[in-house]
C-alpha cells in the first residue's frame, strides 16, 4: 500500500473519530454545515495577506525567544 493510500485511510479514520466524539457531546454535524464551515475556513484564508503572515511570523518569532511585548 502507498504512502498516499495509508495517510488517506489514517486522515479519513481520524475524522470519523472526532465526528463520533463530537455528536456523543452533543454537537449536530450535518453534510451541510461541514460544507459552510469549510466555505468559511477558504474565505477566512483567502483574507490572509502576505503582510498579515510576515507580521504573525515576527510575533511568532518574538514570542518564542521570550521578547514579546504586552500591549494593554
Amino acid at each position: 500500500m502507498s504512502a498516499f493510500v495509508t495517510e488517506s485511510i489514517r486522515q479519513r479514520m481520524v475524522g470519523e473519530r472526532t465526528r463520533r466524539t463530537l455528536e456523543q457531546l452533543g454537537f449536530k454535524i450535518t453534510d451541510e454545515g461541514l460544507e459552510e464551515a469549510g466555505r468559511k475556513l477558504d474565505q477566512a484564508r483567502q483574507a490572509i495577506t502576505p503582510e498579515l503572515r510576515a507580521k504573525a511570523a515576527a510575533l511568532l518569532n518574538e514570542a518564542s525567544r521570550g521578547r514579546m511585548q504586552v500591549c494593554d
